[in-house]
């Protein structure tokens, strides 16, 4: 993406993730957000107002990229609260972005080969199937699946996990059409 920039930990991330807060009192409800975990956002979803839980996060993303406190997995767990949302608003391609961008944070803080990073292949799988997009969601799972192998051997019993999803995928693809 010519317009993606990098944020304090070097990762590449989208324009479209952060929205600048300029009112002082919405910094200290997304500083709020950052200390108190997701309750303030589930609260406000509660209620109805996913738009507003949007720009909570989004203020929190904005003061998390330039501080060390929060972490990049505080910041991809963000990016996927925001994806959430925006699925539930319809919003399919937002959604598409801030999922590619948590992901994007946690290969270069897990690392590409690791098995949380193949646990979070399949939880992003999860969003591309509900939107049915299952080609994406076989990519991810495949990619998973690969990871699996490499780090627990071929005979592994959890293989059995993607393989299932991957089955499941085309049965839901065919039902979906």
């Amino acid at each position: 993406d010519p317009a993606a920039t990098e944020s304090a930990e070097g990762v590449e991330v989208s324009p479209h993730t952060v929205d600048r807060a300029a009112d002082g009192r919405h910094l200290c409800v997304a500083l709020q957000h950052l200390r108190s975990g997701e309750q303030l956002e589930l609260e406000i979803v509660r209620q109805g107002q996913l738009a507003e839980s949007n720009q909570v996060l989004y203020q929190a993303l904005d003061l998390a990229r330039p501080t060390t406190t929060p972490g990049p997995l505080q910041q991809a767990n963000a990016l996927d609260r925001l994806a959430a949302n925006e699925g539930r608003r319809g919003l399919v391609t937002r959604a598409n972005n801030y999922t590619s961008d948590a992901l994007k944070i946690r290969a270069k803080h897990l690392g590409k080969d690791s098995l949380g990073y193949a646990n979070a292949l399949l939880n992003a799988a999860d969003w591309y199937r509900f939107s049915a997009q299952f080609k994406r969601e076989r990519d991810l799972e495949h990619e998973a699946l690969a990871i699996l192998e490499r780090q627990l051997g071929p005979q592994d019993p959890f293989l059995a996990v993607p393989l299932i999803r991957i089955a499941t995928s085309h049965i839901a693809q065919h039902a979906h059409v």
